[in-house]
Order: C-alpha cells, then structure tokens, then sequence
C-alpha cells in the first residue's frame, strides 16, 4: 500500500515544473494545478505512518514544501501580471515615463510582500498597515488587506484573521481577492472547529463568485465536513 502512495505522490510531484507564463489567466491556472495537487498530497503524506519516515518519504515531505514555495511565488508574479495587464500600452507617440506613480505604488507594495514572504508577519502586518493609509484608493489596495489577513492566519491568530478576512469582502467585494478571503475565512472556521458556519462561508462562494477558478479547494474543505 505504501508503495502505491509513494508512486502517486511522484506523478505529482513530476507534473509541477514552472514554464514561463505570460498571462494572469494562465498563472491562475497553474495556481489552481498546484494547489489542487498540494491539497492531495497532503491527504496521501497524512495516510503514511509519521513515527517512522523513510528517506523516500522525508523527500516527498522536502519536495511538497517546496511545492508550497512555488504557489506562493507564483501568486506573488500573478499579481505583477494583473497589475501590469490593468496598465494600457501607451501609444508609439507618447514617451514612457517610467518613474509613474503606479510604478511607484507597486515597487512599494512588492517590497512590503517581501517581509511577508519572508515569515516576519509582524513586521508584513505594520508596513500593509501603513501602505493602505498612504493608497486608500489603489488597485493594490485590497491586496494589502488579504495579506494582513494572511499574516494574522499564519501567526495563527484566527479571530484576528477572521475579522481581517471579512474586511476584504466587505470593503473590496470585487477584488481579486475577495472570493479567496472567503475560502479563508471557511479555513479559519473550520480550523476553529465550527464547521456550521465554515460550510455557510463556503457554500456561499458558488452565489457570489461562480466563476471562482479554485472551487475545487473549496469542495475539497467541504468533503473534510461531511
């Protein structure tokens, strides 16, 4: 049997390769390949036994955080692509200036995301803090506040994450990010062992935003409840 489960964990494995991606839509699909193969995974290192790893097996633990790894830098350059695709071309008669105050905005954010990437989450939570009083109204604006939610997640602090989450939806409905902080939030509270109202938060998804391209995440969370 554990043979078996090591073979899949290697199929897997085997199709996470990063080519280059030209388009957020396309990021977003990989994003959703490899979460989804991250999510089974995870399901298949859980059946092994965790007293006794083999030196296959601590390999596949390596490799899956590295996987982890991946889907985090590839969100990160997702959102450099949809920044850059909401920026119209110039025409060939205008000069480029590059020094533009969007430039400006989203070196400032990329460099805040770095503290977060970095697991200084305390540190990621002030600077976000401080870029959303200094851009109330920027298209990154929303992405501050998920990752400030995410940054109370990974402290695990789930009420605060709770409440940072919902700010996204309430405040930022149509962001980008607004479908992912509800997915989060049916996270913090099935995490909180409420699964009532993670089931409510998830189930909402598919009215809301049926077009949500990790639904498979959220259907996955839902057969854990069932």
């Amino acid at each position: 049997m554990k043979s078996i489960i090591l073979v899949s964990l290697l199929f897997l494995l085997g199709g996470c390769a990063l080519n280059k991606i030209n388009s957020s839509a396309e990021m977003e699909s990989r994003i959703e390949t490899l979460e989804s193969n991250l999510g089974r995974l995870s399901q298949l290192v859980d059946s092994l036994s965790t007293t006794d790893y083999s030196g296959n097996e601590k390999e596949l633990l390596r490799r899956i955080v590295q996987l982890e790894k991946q889907i985090g830098e590839l969100q990160n350059n997702n959102e450099e692509l949809i920044v850059n695709e909401q920026i119209p071309a110039p025409s060939q008669d205008v000069v480029i200036e590059h020094n533009t105050p969007e430039n400006n905005v989203f070196e400032e954010y990329k460099n805040i995301k770095v503290h977060y990437d970095q697991n200084k989450y305390n540190l990621a939570i002030s600077k976000f803090t401080d870029f959303m009083k200094k851009y109330p109204n920027e298209a990154l604006t929303s992405n501050a506040q998920y990752w400030i939610a995410e940054s109370f997640y990974a402290l695990k602090d789930l009420n605060t994450a709770l409440s940072e989450f919902q700010k996204v939806i309430d405040f930022f409905p149509d962001s980008n990010k607004a479908p992912d902080s509800m997915y989060k939030l049916g996270k913090c509270y099935y995490e909180l062992d409420m699964p009532d109202q993670a089931k409510i938060e998830l189930n909402r998804i598919s009215t809301m935003y049926p077009d949500y391209e990790r639904q498979n995440l959220v259907d996955e969370l839902l057969r854990k409840m069932e």
